[in-house]
């Protein structure tokens, strides 16, 4: 199968002002991804998941270790070290990430969300609005909000439009951070049915989540983690 992504002896704290306090995020955790593989993180809130999600998708910077991870444009790379321009290249083409918060331009729409993440590929616009139009559709969100500005959407409507946008990019690599945490049964069901598909087509995915019921039939993987470290390598 091969490794998309290899962690090890990662570390990161806070630093809490006033004073000389420190705030553990996550403590020497090692983690393997395989090609195609599709891992969960299950656990308490506060005990560090989130934090390994954004040291990999480079949004927090590490104390110390290594993010190894495969590469389709630059080879084996430590994610911890890059340089913010390659970086900023595989979150266009390569890493996607979806968090339970949508974080857009102010004055950009649901579709143009959508289809600007497809433009980044070299798709010709035709094809771009049309599956841009079938993705949407496929999340439910009535056609008549798809020309709206997502902030006056609810939080299952942003989570829903967050999910698509990372989605239609086929990320090599993709972080779901709670990504079912405002959405209903039908609305989880449907994007289950596009993160097995996007797995069968080989992307890798890496997810944190509550909802165990979620995880049956979809994650090869359960990982937990407890006081910043991942205290079982294998719950199923």
């Amino acid at each position: 199968m091969g490794e998309v992504l290899k962690v090890s002896g990662l570390n990161k704290h806070f630093a809490l002002f006033p004073g000389p306090k420190v705030l553990v995020g996550c403590q020497d955790v090692h983690l393997v991804l395989g090609r195609g593989e599709f891992v969960g993180i299950t656990g308490r809130s506060g005990s560090g998941k989130s934090t390994i999600l954004k040291c990999i998708y480079r949004t927090y910077l590490p104390q110390s270790g290594h993010i190894w991870y495969d590469s389709a444009r630059f080879g084996s790379l430590d994610l911890a070290k890059a340089s913010e321009r390659r970086i900023a290249h595989l979150r266009r083409q390569e890493i996607g990430y979806v968090s339970q918060f949508l974080s857009v331009l102010p004055r950009i729409t649901a579709r143009e969300i959508v289809e600007s993440a497809m433009l980044d590929d070299g798709l010709d616009l035709p094809q771009v609005r049309q599956a841009t139009e079938k993705l949407l559709a496929h999340f439910e969100l009535d056609c008549s909000l798809w020309d709206v500005f997502p902030q006056t959407f609810s939080g299952g409507e942003k989570l829903r439009l967050n999910i698509a946008r990372a989605m239609a990019k086929k990320p090599r690599l993709l972080l779901l951070d709670e990504p079912t945490a405002s959405l209903d049964h039908e609305s989880k069901a449907r994007v289950k049915e596009l993160l097995v598909k996007l797995k069968t087509e080989g992307t890798s995915l890496l997810g944190i989540f509550h909802d165990l019921e979620f995880m049956d039939g979809v994650c090869d993987r359960v990982l937990a983690m407890s006081a910043g470290r991942l205290t079982a390598q294998n719950l199923r």
